[in-house]
């Protein structure tokens, strides 16, 4: 029996166990590095017959990606000889802060000694493509180094993060796009009519979904908030290229894991696609504005902000003492909102 310390983010942790290279790379041979490639495949084909059902779960599959995508290659950077151990202790908030500091150019810790661990030197510890031009090797990694900088805004987005919460708990999230549009009031204090409107933006897809909002926003732990309606923008046909590529990430990360784990050579493979363009598609189309929220906004002034004792006290109360208080209250400060 050993111990093998390892670090997520900055917490250090000890696995004990009799093998861990045994472990290890069962756990790596597990790996099927083409399910999102598969998704994006078989969802992105049901566009034309179920296309907001099959723009959502290409959607929740794409986020999904992009933490399975970093959660193994931040286990590869900070515990290569037991991934699937770091993969049981991290916490997505750990993953995202690892995923900020490479993108900002903070260090972190590693087994690699990159220093500093930026995504040109992460890619080209991660892909060990052999190549007879060493321009081809050069461009292979700077276009997965690239990618892998905006899969970071993507998986750091908080409106990004928004949605897959909604969406993954519960379905609380809407099908569908938003557009945009102006025009001229003929009257003053009308609405222009359709026809003197011109569209701005639009998409056909997209998610409408509810966000907390703490009240006031200056205190994010505040048990009073109110909730708004937010509205993102994007195109099933760039998720689906997302997908693809995720997946290409994906196999390259398991493939350096294993060499790392003595694996033979001639049982791994590091792949890319052929036309560099591939690259590109997960953000060539454009869509004008991504996001929106017109929804009300709760000012602090206009809420009675109770503590969490006045608060369980006016819930554990009969409801016709509770209506006596509100019309208290209501008398006391008209201006303010009144506490059920």
């Amino acid at each position: 029996m050993r111990g093998l310390p390892f670090v997520v983010g900055e917490e250090p942790y000890c696995l004990w166990e009799w093998d861990f290279r045994e472990r290890n790379v069962d756990f790596l041979g597990s790996i099927d590095p083409d399910h999102f490639t598969y998704l994006a495949k078989v969802h992105g084909e049901q566009l034309d017959t179920e296309p907001q059902r099959a723009a959502v779960v290409l959607r929740t599959a794409y986020h999904h990606g992009l933490e399975t995508f970093f959660a193994l290659l931040f286990a590869a950077l900070q515990a290569p000889g037991c991934a699937y151990a770091w993969l049981q202790k991290y916490r997505v908030g750990q993953l995202r802060r690892l995923v900020h500091s490479v993108t900002v150019g903070r260090p972190i810790r590693n087994r690699l000694q990159l220093s500093p661990a930026t995504w040109e030197a992460i890619s080209e510890r991660i892909n060990l493509f052999r190549y007879e031009d060493p321009k081809r090797l050069t461009q292979t990694r700077e276009l997965f180094a690239d990618a892998w900088r905006r899969f970071a805004y993507d998986f750091l987005d908080p409106h990004h993060i928004n949605e897959y919460n909604s969406v993954k708990h519960g379905f609380r999230a809407q099908a569908g796009g938003f557009s945009l549009a102006v025009g001229i009031e003929t009257v003053p204090g009308e609405p222009a009519p359709p026809e003197n409107m011109g569209p701005l933006t639009g998409s056909d897809f997209g998610t409408s979904y509810f966000v907390a909002e703490p009240i006031p926003q200056s205190a994010p732990e505040s048990r009073h908030f109110g909730v708004r309606l937010h509205s993102l923008n994007w195109s099933p046909r760039a998720v689906a290229a997302g997908l693809e590529l995720i997946g290409l990430s994906i196999n390259n990360v398991v493939s350096c894991l294993k060499l790392m784990n003595e694996l033979p050579g001639k049982d791994v493979r590091f792949l890319r696609p052929e036309d560099a363009a591939a690259f590109e598609a997960p953000w060539q189309d454009s869509i004008g504005v991504t996001h929106i929220t017109l929804d009300r906004t709760i000012s602090e002034e206009h809420v009675l902000l109770l503590s969490k004792e006045e608060l369980l006290a006016r819930y554990d109360r009969p409801p016709e003492e509770t209506n006596a208080e509100r019309t208290a209250d209501a008398a006391s400060a008209p201006t303010r909102g009144e506490a059920l």
